[in-house]
């Protein structure tokens, strides 16, 4: 750092030819980018291929942990080279394709008329957090039936009383901007 307030332009120039900025200007010369450091970009055959054995997997309703031999499996047989999708890229793959698939069912919703919400809590009476997973029934236009799906999975700490499984399932509508006066319907199981 240095002040161009005194002589301006000239400020620069005597700069320039400073021990400092020479010494500085070497040094830059020696280094090297951090290109050098970083992996060469997977092409986009390979990224495609591990979007599809992720696919696969999810779609199979296997464990994530098959990932580990299926990926050597198809880099053997498929010849792509920088094939490489084992346990922890298969997880991430499935949680960004998860992310896009809930915004792709929130958008269907946000467009529908009416909708119902159904929801259970789990019984596993060790644990301090009971989870309610929240599903939503609606009539999807694409497929030309009623769906049901799952919105999300919270947990609740609090007792099950009715008030707070309302209060949890409020929140979770309002977390994806869903419109409360449009559930028709509400499901659960012993419910007072």
């Amino acid at each position: 750092d240095f002040g161009v307030d005194h002589g301006g332009s000239n400020d620069i120039l005597s700069h320039s030819k400073s021990k400092t900025h020479m010494k500085n200007l070497k040094s830059v010369e020696g280094s090297h980018t951090l290109d050098l450091f970083c992996a060469p970009a997977t092409d986009l055959n390979t990224i495609r291929a591990e979007c599809l054995m992720v696919s696969y997997i999810i779609e199979h309703d296997l464990p994530l942990l098959s990932s580990d031999h299926l990926s050597e499996l198809i880099k053997i047989t498929s010849g792509l080279k920088k094939f490489a999708c084992k346990r922890t890229k298969t997880t991430s793959i499935t949680k960004e394709m998860a992310k896009d698939c809930t915004e792709q069912f929130v958008s269907n919703l946000q467009k529908v008329p009416y909708f119902s919400v159904s929801t259970d809590g789990s019984a596993d009476s060790g644990f301090k957090k009971q989870l309610y997973p929240v599903l939503v029934t609606y009539f999807n236009e694409d497929k030309m039936q009623v769906v049901t799906e799952v919105l999300s999975i919270p947990s609740m700490s609090k007792d099950s009383t009715g008030a707070n499984i309302f209060e949890l399932i409020k929140i979770e509508l309002e977390k994806y901007s869903l419109d409360f006066s449009k559930v028709i319907c509400f499901c659960s199981d012993n419910a007072n």
